[in-house]
């Protein structure tokens, strides 16, 4: 019977060893569950920082055409170049459509620095964001 003694302690150790190492597995499944939801979360601003830059590409790209383009029809008003046999010319001092134009070219050129800007700041901080959750 002595024997049985024992073996009752020994249980008892056997239970609590298994309960230790159940409470840790939990700790561990539930530290597993955070680290999975901040790699997705990681992932996606990843593929939205990718995105952004895309974007930004694509409109700094769209500006330099504009602008090329804006450099082109200005070289060729400044030089007068029209079909002669198609079209009369009205010298006005003030030319109230050039001046629409310009402001329009201007506005246009204003908002595409600005979501340049908008989209920079936007990689900037997705990039602080990836390199403090690494």
């Amino acid at each position: 019977e002595g024997g049985g003694g024992g073996g009752g302690s020994h249980d008892k150790q056997r239970a609590k060893r298994i309960a230790s190492l159940e409470k840790k597995l939990k700790a561990l499944d539930s530290k597993n569950r955070s680290l999975e939801q901040q790699r997705r979360r990681y992932e996606e601003r990843e593929i939205e920082h990718r995105n952004l830059q895309s974007q930004l590409k694509n409109l700094r790209n769209l500006l330099q055409k504009t602008e090329r383009e804006n450099n082109v029809l200005h070289s060729k008003l400044g030089r007068g170049d029209y079909d002669k046999s198609t079209t009369k010319v009205l010298h006005m001092r003030f030319n109230p459509q050039k001046k629409a134009m310009m402001q329009k070219e201007q506005k246009q050129s204003q908002v595409l620095l600005e979501k340049i800007k908008e989209l920079e700041l936007k990689i900037s901080s997705y990039e602080q964001a990836m390199v403090l959750a690494s």
